[in-house]
């Protein structure tokens, strides 16, 4: 499903801006009233209808390769279409530009009318085309969707694998330019089994120069990985500033997922060292290290590699830094450092054009000069990193005054200065962010760089908070309510043109293409940083291992991060007067906020205290007139201060397992929240009885909260069915412990997009739930659900349905007319035994991608499918279903259908052999129960960042990160 309202940086931004421009002048113009009343009503009719087609352009980019982009004249026709309407649109705001000029006769305003009247004939003309174009983008989308998932290896036939499958990083290879040569020399050494000896192998380059790609590109080597199928495949990401702590718990984590032995449960550091020894020494492994910058010996003496003494002979260690010199200490031999080599002019110019004119099929548009788009590739010294990002830079920009103007802004990056001249390649992608988007979206990437160095970022947890917490989600409104206003769907927007622009790097995706986790590469990360602390003079400290700040460096500062140090205390005489947001989080041994220091916070917005020690708040919190945003995740307090309830723009509470037993009973004076997070707070007992006067509510979380009473014992805590009033609720994760929820509850929210509901003793769900019109997202787990009344069906916009734990339901609805459903799991229901023949029909599921079934005890068959059924699914997989005995022949016909996975079920396959479709790969893991259990439960230890919903996106069903991270 596409975001509203958005416009990536190509053609759309052109057209989009031509829009406002006219609607702008309409507003002020003096003549020509009636043909520019016909013309505002027009253009605000067109606008909807782009923001669709310029959101599946984007999707469209994130899913496909630019090798199949260019193969694609669908793709072709919708980018011509949109590049016409945009020459069009171009003309009107030039013609409407006149009609604000003063003094105008009335020849030239005659003149003026007849040329509106014939454009808005031409922009009629135009749109007669747009059914042809939507029936387009549908057509090509679906063929986006199906190649997405394929696997990179080529087969040419389908293939068993006997071995449990470890997961590898997502790398579109279509977009790989330039690195053959060094792949194969890399591979080949990796695999090298003639030395005789354990070895090190070193890779050395600038940065940007594509090291962190070249390694996990071999990393992903299906080579590399049946070599070591059967022993340890390891990734470490090192970074500028190490946690050695962090990254020995990172690699016992790795390990106990490859093998059966579990760490010691209350191993110190020095005994897991120890254990770190005693599984490597014999073990045949490869480990990568990647960005080293110093203490290279330092980093394998704490990684326990220096002391081992005996290793397998075929045992390797891959290190990626900028310093040979620290490849070197590490004791890697000069004659195994492979120094990463500028890309030629020819991969230059190639790379270059798959971003720069991505939309126009990776060709060269007719209207910009060839040669001064080479010299600006030129410019950019072979350095892949540079080349990408000033690439999307000049994406959809065709005036060559704009080119020229590039040119000359650009030094050469081999300059003497390297450093300098990187950035500013780098910040002409930055600059293009204010002229083409919003200055706002400059903010919010300058504010990556508050985050720790290669941290996986869950944008929809923490970067969502501080970005409408600085107000730079605020409304926005085009002319005449032409926009959105939402700023957690605005947020979607931002990230996934920060993506498009090569500013940051996704790390995973939900169903729709958007962008769910990802980070920054560490060269942008600096940019970042640097521009935040010289032109809004910030003081981004993230990670740096600090004990102690020096007051004249962080005083008068603007914007503080200082997660993740050793921090124990603030300079209690430091200026805090002009700060906008306080980032703590993370430093364990900060105990006490100093009170005097709250009240100067006048100008205060964020303050994060996540993950430190401090047990209480004092009642000067009170004193913050301006916070939106208070973010007390894994505090051990137990009571918040009753000030905290006179904040009158707090937007976002976050008390995620903390310890906190009550709430203030005035939390309903909190008018402005939004977002109220109390999940996995065990020992929560009671929700205030005023809690449904929280109207402006979107995010709820009550889930986990094992402690908490919802039965009404008195009038001063709220029951379950308080919260009927929450009509404005978008996102609801609840468990009712044990209360039943009532017709009437749920039926008022029909602002409802996600929501997850474990329901104890309760044989029915309510009713009036249909009442969702914009449910998108639905998880149930329900152990004594018997029965589902209402219709499925009338969840029309429904992409994801998880049916979990509901252990005495025996029949499942009627799934199969849910058209916008892409994924579908059913899991734990142990009294199932068929499913519904619906499920078989030619017009069943349409959209559905993923289908899952998982722990179906008593489940015996399949229905039997057409080929025409599904024709969508991509991804089918079955989890110690241990009844099921056969799996369709049909099954393999399905059209779109590129991967089966089997894990832990005795199905026989007896129809391989007629298997015709090769382009299915067939995955079959043989585990008992015992080992498939305990295998997802060390893979999400690695995983337990991701765990969890992110606005809307539920990742945390066991059975989906299993499948998601395995398959892919």
């Amino acid at each position: 499903m596409g975001d509203p309202g958005f416009l990536p940086g190509f053609i759309g931004v052109g057209i989009d801006i031509a829009i406002r421009q006219i609607l702008h002048h309409v507003n002020i113009a003096l003549r020509c009233n009636k043909e520019l009343a016909s013309l505002k009503d027009l253009v605000i009719s067109i606008h909807p209808i782009l923001t669709q087609i310029q959101q599946y352009r984007l999707e469209l980019n994130i899913k496909k390769g630019i090798s199949t982009f260019q193969k694609d004249n669908k793709a072709a026709a919708v980018s011509e279409w949109l590049r016409k309407l945009d020459g069009v649109l171009q003309q009107t705001s030039d013609v409407v530009h006149q009609c604000t000029l003063p003094r105008r006769g009335v020849i030239s305003r005659y003149k003026t009318s007849r040329k509106i009247t014939r454009l808005i004939s031409d922009i009629n003309k135009h749109l007669q085309l747009l059914p042809l174009i939507q029936l387009a983008q549908t057509e090509e989308l679906l063929l986006a969707q199906c190649m997405q998932r394929q696997t990179l290896q080529d087969s040419s036939s389908a293939t068993i694998s006997l071995q449990v499958p470890t997961t590898g990083f997502f790398i579109d290879e279509s977009l790989v330019v330039g690195q053959e040569e060094a792949y194969g020399k890399l591979e080949k050494s990796v695999m090298d089994t003639e030395k005789g000896c354990f070895f090190r192998i070193g890779v050395v380059g600038k940065g940007g120069s594509g090291k962190t790609l070249l390694l996990k590109r071999v990393f992903n080597s299906q080579r590399v990985r049946n070599l070591f199928a059967n022993h340890l495949l390891l990734w470490l990401t090192v970074s500028r500033i190490p946690s050695f702590t962090t990254l020995r718990n990172e690699l016992c984590s790795q390990i106990t997922m490859h093998t059966k032995v579990d760490l010691p449960v209350t191993a110190s550091q020095d005994e897991l060292k120890i254990w770190l020894n005693d599984r490597l020494k014999s073990k045949r492994f490869a480990l990568f290290l990647d960005d080293v910058w110093e203490e290279g010996a330092k980093l394998l003496e704490e990684l326990a590699l220096l002391q081992l003494k005996e290793l397998h002979s075929m045992s390797k260690i891959i290190v990626s830094s900028r310093n040979r010199r620290a490849l070197l200490e590490m004791g890697v031999a000069e004659s195994s450092i492979m120094a990463m080599k500028d890309l030629t002019e020819d991969k230059s110019w190639l790379l270059f054009a798959n971003h720069a004119f991505l939309y126009n099929n990776g060709c060269l548009p007719a209207n910009i000069d060839e040669k001064t788009a080479k010299v600006l590739c030129a410019r950019c010294g072979g350095l892949p990193l540079a080349i990408k990002v000033v690439g999307r830079a000049m994406a959809g920009i065709v005036h060559s005054n704009e080119w020229e103007s590039a040119v000359r802004r650009l030094p050469n990056v081999h300059s003497q200065d390297y450093q300098s001249s990187l950035y500013d390649h780098l910040r002409l992608s930055y600059d293009a962010l204010g002229t083409c988007f919003d200055v706002n979206l400059q903010l919010c990437f300058l504010y990556l760089g508050a985050f720790l160095e290669d941290q996986i970022v869950l944008y929809t947890r923490e970067v969502v908070h501080f970005w409408i917490g600085e107000g730079l989600l605020a409304r926005k409104k085009l002319p005449d309510q032409l926009g959105y206003d939402d700023p957690f769907e605005i947020v979607k927007i931002y990230v996934n043109i920060l993506a498009d622009r090569c500013l940051i790097e996704p790390t995973m995706r939900d169903a729709d293409g958007r962008v769910v986790c990802f980070r920054m590469h560490d060269v942008v990360r600096d940019l970042a940083i640097q521009i935040a602390e010289v032109e809004e003079n910030c003081y981004f400290r993230a990670g740096r291992g600090l004990t102690a700040l020096i007051e004249n460096e962080c005083s008068g500062r603007t914007r503080i991060s200082l997660t993740d140090n050793k921090l124990s205390s603030l300079p209690r005489s430091m200026r805090v007067q002009e700060i906008r947001s306080l980032l703590m989080a993370r430093n364990t041994d900060f105990r006490e906020f100093p009170r005097k220091m709250i009240r100067r916070m006048t100008s205060l917005k964020i303050l994060d205290l996540s993950d430190t020690s401090i047990q209480s708040l004092p009642e000067s919190v009170g004193c913050l007139k301006q916070l939106v945003c208070l973010r007390l995740v894994a505090l051990p307090i137990k009571k918040l201060p009753t000030s905290l309830t006179s904040l009158p723009c707090l937007e976002i509470l976050d008390l995620n397992r903390s310890r906190i037993t009550e709430l203030p009973a005035g939390l309903h004076k909190l008018t402005s929240l939004r977002y109220l997070n109390l999940g996995s707070c065990e020992f929560l007992q009671s929700l205030p009885h005023k809690i449904s006067a929280l109207t402006s509510l979107q995010y709820l979380n009550i889930h986990r909260c094992s402690s908490l009473c919802t039965k009404a014992a008195s009038k001063k805590v709220a029951s379950i069915n308080n919260l009927l009033s929450l009509t404005k609720l978008k996102i609801l994760i609840m468990q009712n412990n044990g209360e039943t929820i009532h017709e009437g509850t749920l039926g008022n929210m029909a602002e409802m997009e996600s929501m997850e509901l474990t329901l104890t003793r309760m044989a029915s769900l309510p009713g009036d739930m249909i009442n969702m019109p914009k449910l998108r997202e639905l998880r149930l787990q329900c152990s004594h659900l018997v029965k589902m009344d209402f219709k499925f069906c009338e969840f029309q916009n429904l992409s994801y349905l998880a049916l979990v734990g509901c252990e005495m339901l025996e029949e499942l609805p009627d799934l199969h007319e849910l058209k916008h459903l892409k994924q579908l799991e059913i899991s734990k229901c142990f009294k199932i035994r068929k499913l519904p023949k619906g499920f078989a029909e030619i017009e069943a599921f349409p959209r559905l991608e993923i289908f899952s079934l998982a722990w179906l005890d008593k489940l015996e068959e399949l229905p039997l499918v057409k080929a025409e059924t599904m024709p969508s699914l991509q991804i089918l997989s079955i989890v110690e279903c241990k009844a099921l005995k056969i799996l369709p022949e049909n099954y393999f016909k399905l059209k779109n259908l590129r991967k089966i996975g089997i894990y832990g079920c005795l199905i026989m396959f007896q129809n391989l052999e007629k298997i015709k479709r090769e382009n299915i790969q067939l995955e079959v893991v043989t585990m008992s129960t015992t080992d498939t259990k305990e295998f997802i439960k060390k893979y999400l230890q690695v995983y337990e960042k991701i765990e969890g919903w992110v606005y809307g996106e539920y990742w945390s069903n066991e059975l989906f990160v299993l499948l998601r991270n395995l398959i892919h």
